[in-house]
């Protein structure tokens, strides 16, 4: 007897550049294709992973959202799911996911899983109202951080018992393929000379991120008898944060010591280019941008908010500070600087061993297809 393949639609906001993209589109390449079909269906177009599902063989159907309000996304989604029948819908998001599970119920899909990957829910009462009502839409509810397990828990019980942690999952052999050739371009077109201690953070540059703390423990320092910049590398999200960051940089007189790298696709390479990572996030879920430095080998500073602890784990990978604490920040940079360029090294191949045996893309994939098994 023939094992039926299960058809698994993937359902997502857009397949721009943001974490929750990356880690679906490695999800969906890594399916064992005697097993699983996958489909990838947005509501927006925007295609930064394309190409890697392309190359993958996965197709992408977009159901646009004419405008933020149109609701009858929800119906054109519905009729894309009756026409292609998936055994199970998965969505990523808190958006897509409402969108999902009705446009889901309504072709009568069999399996509905969805997700929290932030733990911004309880900033928003509607939020928690949407998830009370349409938990029973959904027969499996996957978050990235145990921090947001017991936020769902405590908010919305009926999820107790439906409800796995799911750490992203981090390409470890991409990030370790250290290139010195990178590293030399990007550190010369931010003016960085060998001995410069480049200390960088990536992501969107947005409330969230807490750009402005960053800048400050920087600009408070008390090492300062070394070359060393700070780099922010990410998408301007929020245009008045930007403008303050850069009003702030020039008070401090550090023009030529701060830049603003904007968006990229090379973020192996600017990687590459930093000596220490810094994340000083005021919330979070499971974040990929420091899943991705530690396997890089960087030695990591960053903010003590939801899974982070569990990720750093302890002072051989990294260091934690206490949540928007800038003096903690300023200490934690401080001691990074005092080590020598040995000592940091050592701590960035700690946090890489880490990533390798803790988060690893392949344990992603085998923890989500035992739950679709489990449904099944």
């Amino acid at each position: 007897m023939v094992k039926k393949i299960v058809k698994v639609l993937y359902v997502i906001d857009s397949l721009g550049s943001g974490g929750a993209q990356r880690q679906l589109v490695e999800l969906a390449k890594r399916l064992d294709r005697t097993k699983y079909l996958a489909h990838v269906v947005i509501y927006y177009p925007f295609w930064h992973f394309k190409g890697e599902l392309d190359a993958a063989s996965i197709p992408v159907t977009c159901v646009e959202k004419k405008s933020r309000y149109d609701l009858m996304v929800i119906f054109r989604l519905a009729a894309f799911i009756r026409s292609y029948k998936p055994d199970i819908i998965h969505s990523f998001l808190h958006t897509p996911g409402v969108y999902a599970r009705i446009s889901g119920k309504i072709a009568l899909v069999p399996r509905i899983i969805t997700s929290q990957r932030n733990i911004d829910l309880n900033y928003s009462r509607s939020r928690i109202y949407l998830e009370k009502l349409l938990h029973r839409f959904a027969d499996h509810l996957i978050v990235n951080a145990e921090a947001i397990k017991s936020l769902v828990e405590d908010e919305v019980p009926a999820w107790c018992g439906r409800l796995t942690v799911i750490h992203n999952g981090v390409d470890i052999d991409h990030y370790r393929l250290f290139s010195e050739v990178s590293r030399k371009k990007i550190r010369c077109k931010l003016g960085c000379h060998d001995e410069t201690v480049l200390i960088g953070t990536v992501g969107n540059i947005k409330k969230q991120k807490n750009p402005l703390l960053l800048l400050e423990a920087f600009a408070k320092r008390s090492v300062t008898d070394m070359d060393t910049r700070l780099v922010f590398v990410g998408f301007h999200y929020d245009q008045q944060l930007v403008d303050e960051l850069v009003r702030r940089r020039r008070t401090y007189g550090l023009e030529d010591k701060i830049y603003f790298f904007g968006e990229t696709d090379d973020v192996v390479g600017m990687l590459s280019a930093f000596d220490i990572f810094v994340l000083p996030s005021l919330w979070e879920g499971c974040p990929n941008a420091l899943l991705e430095a530690m396997a890089t080998g960087l030695p990591v500073v960053a903010s003590d908010v939801a899974d982070n602890r569990i990720i750093i784990a302890d002072d051989t990978c990294g260091r934690l500070f206490p949540n928007n604490d800038r003096v903690a920040l300023t200490k934690a940079i401080d001691e990074m600087l005092e080590m020598t360029e040995d000592e940091r090294g050592k701590m960035g191949k700690k946090a890489q061993l880490r990533m390798e045996e803790n988060f690893s893309m392949n344990q992603l994939v085998e923890s989500t297809t035992a739950i679709y098994e489990m449904l099944m």
